[in-house]
């Protein structure tokens, strides 16, 4: 599933490929097949007509294109689930399930082979008062230590698990949660209520620096993440997500996988407490 550093890297070619475009037609291919990915009726859609793109945002894993017409601006938020990917002009397949042409013949499909992803839209007024933005946490780039410390001080579940919550911290998933973790010396089976203040701000400064080098890398290509023609880098500086049995950096200790709240986990016993 792409996180945080893929997400952005997306958003930034896209703002690209259509800033300031306007889009002119829209067609979207099996509607009847797509209840889960189309959060909006599809006659909805096409009130995005002849509105340009004025800017692509991001919160946490969810990219939202501002639509401005000389009426109103709505919003398309978009999250890319396990699948999703957006292409330009490329010859379209079964997987392609929505297609947005713009001017200067530029057109954008949306392929997603498991249609884990949505597509819906907002107004202005909607758009943080309903799902799927109103309950969304602020990522590590934006939340606050206090408040950070505060939601996980509530809980007895593993600090693993929680930060992988995006109602307590956005942005963060199984490649980084690993690495974040490891990079502070927590283990990820300690329980949320025993996190420090001063881990919870080791938890963050951690995830901004890791986030930071995948998002110049170009985030991590591991599996099938490729959109836009964007292959990351970062799985090459990965210390311990996938590395089982390899020697820890620090200790030489074999790294450890196991299962925490179903996911793969990549830990040292011994430097991570």
């Amino acid at each position: 599933m792409p996180e945080l550093p893929e997400v952005e890297n997306v958003r930034l070619k896209l703002l690209n490929i259509i800033k300031n475009k306007t889009l002119l037609k829209i067609d979207i291919f099996s509607e009847h097949n797509l209840s889960n990915l189309l959060g909006t009726e599809v006659n909805e859609f096409n009130s995005l007509i002849n509105s340009a793109i004025t800017d692509i945002l991001r919160y946490g894993k969810y990219l939202v294109f501002e639509f401005t017409s000389s009426s109103d601006t709505k919003y398309l938020v978009s999250h890319l689930g396990m699948s999703g990917k957006y292409y330009q002009n490329k010859v379209l397949d079964k997987h392609d399930h929505v297609v947005f042409y713009f001017e200067d013949d530029i057109y954008l499909s949306y392929n997603d082979v498991r249609k884990f992803g949505l597509l819906t839209i907002k107004t202005k007024e909607q758009l943080f008062t309903t799902n799927p933005l109103n309950l969304l946490a602020p990522d590590p780039f934006s939340i606050s230590c206090e408040v950070f410390y505060n939601s996980l001080n509530k809980h007895h579940h593993e600090i693993k698990t929680l930060i992988l919550d995006q109602h307590i911290i956005s942005g963060i998933g199984n490649i980084y949660a690993d690495e974040i973790l490891y990079s502070c010396g927590i283990s990820p089976l300690r329980e949320g209520s025993k996190i420090t203040l001063e881990e919870s701000s080791s938890i963050i400064s951690n995830a901004i620096k890791i986030l930071s080098h995948s998002i110049k890398e170009g985030g991590s290509t591991i599996r099938d993440y490729n959109s836009l023609g964007i292959k990351g880098n970062y799985q090459n500086f990965l210390v311990v997500h996938t590395k089982e049995n390899c020697p820890c950096i620090y200790c030489k200790n074999p790294i450890k996988k196991i299962k925490v709240g179903g996911r793969s986990t990549y830990y040292c016993e011994y430097c991570q407490k």
